[in-house]
């Protein structure tokens, strides 16, 4: 880190310290909360979810301490929405922090510097509240490091945040960041801390991609590493919950199907969630979930009570073993609205199948997931029964 970024650094920690030492009420013993977002991880990254390699073994060794869910479902294939949908538990077409498809009835190369004006100027409704603002509400020290673009505050990210910083730095320089608030902070509330980081962002050609891809989650990994080091030295994790997770995948295939927010394929939507609580033993839990679950699960999980308004509003649960009894599998569902082009939905439900609908062709994909876990061989045709069925619960839950 250069000399000028450190300096940075010092001065957004110590605006954050005056901003934390001047909150509301203690929280009592509710836990603290850390939520890493590494977005464009894969699944098949990570030893937890089968990886054969040791490709990031601190990332690993902290899934051996968690509660790792192998079956979790983003709602989008791209950060805004599927972000935004953590935060506040709806589903994208319920939030609407989305780029809307051909809103003025234009075609992509004829909407200009309109196309651009729509991408900023979408926003969260202030009616609508955040997972950060139940934390702030309950007495909570609340800070951000994120990787901005698709995080930026103006979307409503930053709703609840004490400070809320935001920088085209690695998740290297987040972390680096969220140690340096940490190791000065003197409050004695509890804190609520998001970390964000785009480096698996811009990848270089198909030629290099998966080797790029892969380097830059080992440097991702020694940088996680240190972070959960510097968390054990200062007795953290004897009082912390620690949600790892991304919010999409990428297509690293041969024959690459689309860029992330393109398609709903599983490489895309099923996504890493990891979650640390000290006292719950590490497990896997194989039931399908949807990301919108992470809110109340993490409310849950600090020890705190549910938020009426919050809860009245998401569609999540709060998980077990963090809440209640074993959660019954349910179906769930995916969706991209992504550059004024694509507009696809998709169901996803406890028995395996899967369907997708493109919108502006009516093209339809089923697949069975249990024997063709990669999505090659579409069975609509084959199957009208179950494709009927899943496209009457798609339409219903569209038309919500």
């Amino acid at each position: 880190m250069s000399g000028a970024n450190s300096r940075l650094v010092r001065a957004a920690a110590a605006v954050t310290l005056f901003l934390w030492s001047c909150g509301a009420a203690a929280a009592g013993d509710n836990l603290n909360v850390i939520l890493i977002s590494f977005d464009l991880l894969r699944t098949d990254r990570l030893a937890a979810y089968g990886r054969d390699k040791n490709l990031a073994p601190n990332i690993d060794a902290f899934s051996g301490k968690s509660v790792v869910f192998l079956n979790a479902i983003s709602p989008a294939s791209w950060t805004l929405p599927a972000a935004m949908s953590v935060f506040t538990g709806l589903y994208p077409k319920q939030h609407k922090v989305i780029v809307p498809n051909r809103k003025y009835g234009q075609a992509p190369d004829q909407c200009h510097d309109q196309c651009e004006d729509m991408w900023v100027k979408v926003s969260l409704k202030s009616g609508l509240m955040t997972l950060p603002e139940v934390f702030k509400n309950r007495g909570y020290e609340t800070a951000a490091f994120t990787g901005g673009m698709s995080f930026g505050g103006q979307y409503g990210f930053n709703r609840g945040f004490d400070s809320y910083e935001e920088s085209s730095a690695t998740i290297k320089d987040s972390l680096h960041r969220a140690k340096t608030l940490l190791d000065t902070r003197s409050g004695r509330r509890p804190f609520f801390l998001l970390i964000q980081g785009f480096d698996l962002m811009h990848l270089l050609p198909e030629q290099k991609r998966v080797m790029v891809y892969d380097k830059r989650i080992r440097s991702a990994d020694t940088a996680f590493g240190d972070f959960f080091a510097f968390l054990e030295k200062k007795g953290l994790l004897k009082n912390t919950v620690i949600a790892f997770l991304s919010h999409h995948g990428e297509d690293l295939s041969a024959q690459v199907r689309g860029v992330h927010g393109s398609s709903l394929y599983e490489e895309l939507i099923r996504v890493p969630l990891i979650i640390y609580r000290p006292g719950t033993p590490p497990s896997a839990i194989e039931s399908q979930i949807s990301l919108l679950d992470l809110g109340p699960t993490l409310i849950a999980a600090a020890g705190m009570k549910e938020d009426k308004k919050f809860a009245a509003q998401s569609r999540g649960i709060a998980l077990y073993p963090f809440a209640g009894k074993k959660n019954k599998c349910r179906n769930v569902f995916s969706e991209t609205d992504f550059q004024f082009i694509y507009q696809k939905n998709a169901i996803r439900t406890c028995s395996g199948w899967k369907l997708i609908y493109d919108s502006p062709t009516s093209a339809r994909e089923l697949y069975n997931l249990k024997t063709d876990p990669e999505e090659k061989k579409n069975l609509f045709e084959k199957e009208p029964e179950i494709a009927g069925r899943l496209e009457n619960e798609l339409f219903d839950w569209l038309i919500e």
